[in-house]
Parts: C-alpha cells; structure tokens; sequence
C-alpha cells in the first residue's frame, strides 16, 4: 500500500467514526427516525419559494436530490446508531430533538460528497493529492 493510500484509509476511518457521537443517536431509533423524516420534509418545502426566485428546473431537481441523499445517509446513521426501544413513541414534535436531526441532516450531505469521492477515488476514475501542511 502506497503512502497516500494509507493516509486516505486512516483518514476513511476518522469520518466513517465521525457522526457516531451525534447526540440524536442516544434516542431511540423511531423517535430519530420521525424527526429526520420531518427535517426532511421541512427541508423539502423550504424549496418551493425557491422557485420562485428563478431558480432552474435543474437547479430545482439538484436540491430535491441533496435532501434525498442525506435523508438516504441520516437514515442509514439511525439504523447503525441508535438503541430500539420497546415503550410506546410520543409522536409530539420535541425541539431538541428536531434541533439535533437537523444537525444530522446537515452532517449527511457532506458525508455523502465524501463517499462519493472515495469511490470515484477506489475505482481510479480520480487522483488525489495528500495536503501534508493540513494532515
């Protein structure tokens, strides 16, 4: 293994491990589940006075596709996360928690952008640089 691969498989690790310590994934997982759903959704309608501030119908579609790639991580976080519990859910919206999914949801979009240019990265479709000044 050449030395860049072993700083970007080190460096793999640090941000696979990153979002375990998110206060939501103490809670239990339908109740983060529920609260990521509704970021979300939240999310989703703060598009549409988007549109009308001449925004492109790809402009539009990319955004849709952002929410939807870090719903797609945030919920893949919870499963791997957060403890199952069996007492009946309080379907009410708590603050703190919605404040702490929507801190997740916003962690996931990056995340994602990183996984994707490992990928790319793994299947030698991209090169990287390692920046020894910023390691």
């Amino acid at each position: 293994m050449n030395t860049d691969e072993s700083v970007i498989r080190e460096i793999e690790k640090i941000v696979d491990n990153y979002h375990k310590n998110f206060p939501l994934f103490k809670r239990d997982r339908r109740v983060a589940l529920i609260h990521i759903l509704r970021v979300f959704e939240d999310a989703c309608r703060f598009i549409i006075p988007l549109s009308n501030r001449n925004i492109t119908p790809e402009e539009h579609e990319m955004l849709i596709h952002r929410n939807l790639d870090s719903l797609d991580i945030a919920i893949k976080w919870i499963y791997q996360c957060c403890p199952i519990e069996t007492e009946p859910i309080n379907l009410n919206m708590n603050p703190q928690v919605y404040k702490e999914a929507g801190y997740v949801f916003m962690k996931a979009g990056p995340y994602r952008d990183i996984c994707d240019s490992y990928i790319l990265w793994s299947r030698k479709r991209e090169g990287v640089k390692i920046d020894e000044k910023k390691s």
